[in-house]
């Protein structure tokens, strides 16, 4: 059947042309179940292409990654799934630090001192002080801390002052105390310092507890 509707369509040309008409296009409709085989001269066909092609691929086996150079890294995580950390200015084991002593403050006295030594080589980071002073009625007691670049002492010091509050008393004395979380870094010695007032007369007591850790300070 096709081949008779090539045959009839050359017939159809050749017979215009002998007859000097001009020859006019014809236009063959064939349905996609039955196409027409044609011949292309002017091979090949120009292609275009869209800009951007996509490809799908599928992995097999295991791929290898390679990161080119140094690329900066930007972490997202919420603070619903935090990143863990570790402070890499303070490397090494931690050593738990914990002491506890006391202070007396003799008659006549208008407060009292105590150092705490840093072992040698280490850094301590202090992170919780606690303090109970116990004073005769009509006094009342107050303090701070001092960090020193050595373990006795020295020209440069660093004050931290404390919040102390009056405690119920069962005793013939007013208690107050101090109990507060901070960071204080000392590589040489901490000192716990106590004052009282107005009056300065009899004993008075002070008992305490500092708590942190202790790293590798070259």
């Amino acid at each position: 059947m096709q081949a008779k509707r090539m045959l009839l369509a050359l017939v159809l040309v050749g017979g215009l042309a002998r007859s000097g008409q001009t020859a006019q296009d014809v236009t063959i409709a064939n349905p996609p179940t039955n196409p027409v085989n044609v011949r292309v001269t002017n091979t090949p066909l120009p292609v275009s292409l869209p800009t951007t092609v996509g490809v799908n691929a599928s992995q097999v086996g295991t791929w290898t990654v390679a990161i080119s150079g140094t690329p900066n890294v930007r972490v997202t995580n919420p603070a619903t799934n935090p990143v863990l950390v570790k402070g890499v200015d303070l490397a090494g084991p931690r050593e738990p630090f914990q002491i506890s002593d006391s202070i007396l403050m003799e008659d006549g006295d208008s407060g009292a001192s105590k150092f705490v030594s840093v072992p040698a080589g280490k850094l301590l980071i202090l992170e919780t002080v606690s303090i109970d002073c116990f004073v005769p009625l009509g006094q009342n007691c107050s303090g701070y801390l001092t960090v020193y670049p050595t373990p006795t002492g020295g020209p440069t010091e660093v004050s931290h002052y404390l919040l102390f509050f009056e405690q119920p008393s069962t005793v013939n004395a007013k208690i107050f105390r101090a109990s507060q979380s901070l960071r204080i870094y000392s590589h040489g010695s901490v000192g716990i310092n106590m004052e009282r007032g107005p009056d300065h007369s009899n004993l008075a007591s002070v008992g305490f507890g500092l708590s942190g850790y202790l790293v590798d300070f070259p």
